[in-house]
């Protein structure tokens, strides 16, 4: 939700930003993450504690398909995120429900053209929630934004190929 959160400061008081960047999060919604919000949403409202591997599976989703195809990686990331402290209503329920009401608000995106910040929106090529090709429209809209697209990622990007990812961010906030 922080790309979201960005965006909104950005189009709203943009005399508090010197620029913005949008890290896999400057796209319209698409059908699977409207899907899978709804499905979470649904879970927390149930109210019933899910078990530690739910959520270290949400995380791996993130990952390119051959990468959970890797024993070893998958490995790595469930002790990374396997064990997590449990998630509780309200917070569980209530940040799901901000997901979806971002994801299905029918003006997404109107404010994208009165964004006057230097911009820069970064998509990863194997993100499921933030296609390249969703947030270069978005980038095209949002007056002088530069798109950058980092290949073989995900959304998990800034985890998985952070030295990438914090030069492109470096670059860009030396030259705004």
């Amino acid at each position: 939700m922080g790309g979201w959160i960005a965006e909104s400061i950005a189009a709203r008081v943009p005399e508090r930003v010197h620029a913005a960047a949008f890290l896999g999060s400057c796209n319209a919604p698409t059908a699977w993450e409207k899907a899978i919000t709804t499905v979470e949403r649904d879970l927390a409202r149930l109210d019933y504690d899910l078990p530690p591997l739910f959520y270290a599976t949400e995380t791996l989703r993130y990952l390119p398909n051959k990468d959970l195809q890797d024993n070893a990686l998958v490995e790595t990331w469930l002790s990374l995120a396997g064990d997590p402290a449990p998630w509780p209503n309200p917070g569980r329920l209530g940040q799901y429900e901000a997901c979806l009401a971002w994801s299905t608000n029918p003006r997404h995106g109107e404010a994208w053209p009165s964004i006057s910040v230097p911009c820069l929106i970064m998509a990863y090529e194997h993100d499921v929630d933030s296609p390249p090709e969703y947030a270069r429209e978005a980038a095209a809209r949002i007056p002088g934004a530069r798109f950058l697209e980092i290949a073989d990622t995900s959304h998990l990007a800034p985890f998985t190929h952070a030295g990438v990812v914090g030069d492109a961010l470096a670059e860009f906030f030396r030259a705004t």
